[in-house]
């Protein structure tokens, strides 16, 4: 989810994150589809875990240093099922979201202790330590 940053919806994504981030809880959220370094709220703030979409292989990560958002993940041409039970592809940082959200998952399932701050350093530090600054 997300919104591009129009200030009349700015605080409200604001006040929760920072929320979230204070009780130690993780948010990740997708950014903008058409430009990854747009501010898109809330993927734009640092106290949340950002991603945009990028072809990569679906456990893979990239660290981006120096952008808005730092992370890319697996979001293009993701086989998805479809109804009917039959399968497609489709394209979107959503994609790239849900993939950082089970990488997530599995480095919380090992250190359940990690706080937001120190979770999202060690994804990005992995990230670019396996490939230089570039792939997880």
């Amino acid at each position: 989810f997300g919104i591009p940053g129009v200030s009349v919806t700015l605080p409200v994504y604001k006040d929760w994150t920072d929320l979230a981030f204070t009780r130690g809880r993780h948010v990740v959220a997708a950014s903008s589809n058409s430009d990854p370094d747009e501010p898109h709220w809330p993927a734009s703030f640092a106290q949340v875990l950002s991603v945009t979409n990028a072809d990569l292989p679906p456990e893979a990560l990239r660290h981006r240093p120096g952008n808005l958002i730092s992370l890319e993940a697996s979001g293009i041409n993701v086989p998805v099922l479809t109804p009917g039970g039959g399968t497609s592809t489709l394209t979107g940082s959503s994609f790239a979201a849900a993939h950082l959200t089970g990488l997530l998952a599995r480095l919380l399932s090992r250190h359940p202790e990690l706080s937001p701050g120190f979770a999202q350093e060690a994804l990005q530090g992995v990230a670019a330590a396996r490939h230089g600054p570039g792939s997880l």
